[in-house]
């Protein structure tokens, strides 16, 4: 069983912030995790904005989070 943990992805809407998580998801990706663990602050303001934005790109991996 893989188990993925992403923390701390602090996306608020930054451009930079959901770059580094596309990179990390296409890193990711190739070993077809068996569930990612998301922890920590995925955003200090924006939220329904950052977590549809950080949501998005946890569905397009087709690993349950």
């Amino acid at each position: 069983m893989i188990v993925a943990q992403l923390s701390d992805i602090h996306a608020d809407d930054m451009a930079a912030a959901l770059t580094q998580l596309d990179r990390v998801l296409d890193w990711l990706r190739p070993m077809r995790p068996d569930v990612i663990i998301v922890s920590g602050h995925l955003a200090e303001y924006k939220h329904a904005e950052s977590y549809r934005a950080i949501g998005d790109r946890l569905k397009a991996t087709r690993s349950p989070f």
